[in-house]
């Protein structure tokens, strides 16, 4: 696509296009962007100390990582996890999961500025109670890959959740998300410690880096 700005145009604004166009390549758009008149914003809280937090992102490999432990044993977690349709339970930005196939599966995302988008991702491999690897189905630049390992804590009853999360663009791409409120470390850890609360609790009262409302609302459906 050829950007042609007018002679007066700010460097900001220049930035700001070059940030959609990235955005664009990460939520996999064909076509044009879909912009919903109400707001949805991104909620920032303070972090919580019960999670262990080890959000690295290695330059070499474009990987975030995070861990968190729960106190719950290792099969319900994983069983949990492994039906995706669960997700948009924790997950801050997923709105809907429709199961396609038991490989493949159509995921509703709200991102920024209310663009709200479709991919499909597939699971490329499994173990049971040990491993779930996932991708987006698109072209390979523009793949984002998740490796969700399961292993027993070190307390009776506890499992530790490791994501490895290696998203596109590399450290350009996060760059330009940034510019428009889209910060994957930090919604990754925010993510598993949602998924702790609600495993531990059965409610999601974290709402950093999410959709406004999102699980407010959930939590009025439920009551």
């Amino acid at each position: 696509m050829l950007w042609i700005f007018p002679k007066r145009a700010s460097m900001r604004r220049a930035t700001l296009l070059f940030a959609f166009a990235v955005l664009g390549s990460h939520y996999q758009l064909s076509g044009f962007l879909h912009f919903q008149e109400q707001d949805k914003t991104v909620e920032k809280t303070n972090r919580r100390e019960v999670m262990q937090r080890s959000s690295s992102e290695l330059q070499e490999t474009n990987n975030i990582e995070a861990t968190v432990i729960i106190h719950q044993p290792v099969e319900k977690v994983f069983e949990f996890y492994s039906d995706f349709r669960n997700l948009p339970r924790f997950l801050g930005d997923v709105m809907a999961i429709e199961q396609i196939t038991p490989a493949t599966s159509r995921w509703t995302i709200q991102g920024p500025f209310g663009i709200q988008t479709h991919w499909t991702t597939r699971v490329t491999e499994e173990r049971p109670n040990q491993l779930i690897r996932y991708e987006t189905v698109s072209s390979s630049p523009l793949k984002t890959y998740w490796e969700i390992y399961f292993s027993p804590g070190s307390a009776v009853g506890e499992t530790k959740v490791h994501e490895v999360m290696k998203t596109p663009l590399g450290r350009l791409g996060r760059l330009a998300l940034a510019l428009l409120g889209k910060f994957p470390a930090e919604e990754q850890s925010s993510n598993l410690h949602r998924l702790k609360q609600l495993l531990e609790t059965g409610t999601v009262t974290d709402t950093s880096y999410s959709v406004r409302g999102k699980f407010t609302e959930d939590r009025k459906r439920r009551e």
